[in-house]
């Protein structure tokens, strides 16, 4: 894979875009065949698949993915910086982006992906590494 990252360089200035998409959608798969089977974008079988619609609720499996993301890679994330990952993910401070970002951060505890007592460190249950196996889906150095 490094030499297809040489070869690619400034030609292509989507290709971290692209792989970042396939590790979205990888690890949360939303996009759907003609037969409402959930595609993996990863998967040599799916990858010729066609694309037919998106599972209901596609904006926040992705946007969970992309917070257990943001933990992960911060690793020291306190209950005082939860209003900071508002404008981070949504690019907005007001309410309705905090609701959100408090919605998904108690559905990802719900789901035991994170764990937190209320007032220390959020933390992501499983190293987001540990569930990827191949370096081609492993999220860049910083998502934020």
């Amino acid at each position: 894979m490094t030499q297809v990252r040489e070869a690619v360089g400034d030609e292509y200035p989507w290709y971290p875009v692209t792989k970042f998409l396939f590790y979205v959608l990888g690890r949360k798969p939303v996009l759907l065949s003609e037969d409402n089977r959930k595609l993996n974008p990863n998967s040599l079988e799916d990858v010729v698949t066609v694309v037919c619609g998106v599972s209901a609720d596609w904006r926040q499996e992705l946007d969970a993915v992309l917070l257990e993301t943001i933990i992960a890679e911060d690793k020291h994330i306190e209950a005082y910086d939860i209003q900071e990952l508002a404008p981070v993910l949504f690019n907005s401070r007001d309410e309705d982006a905090q609701s959100r970002t408090e919605t998904l951060l108690s559905r990802l505890q719900k789901d035991g992906r994170i764990r937190w007592d209320g007032n220390k460190t959020i933390q992501v249950v499983a190293a987001i590494s540990d569930r990827a196996n191949d370096d081609t889906i492993r999220p860049p150095n910083r998502v934020v």
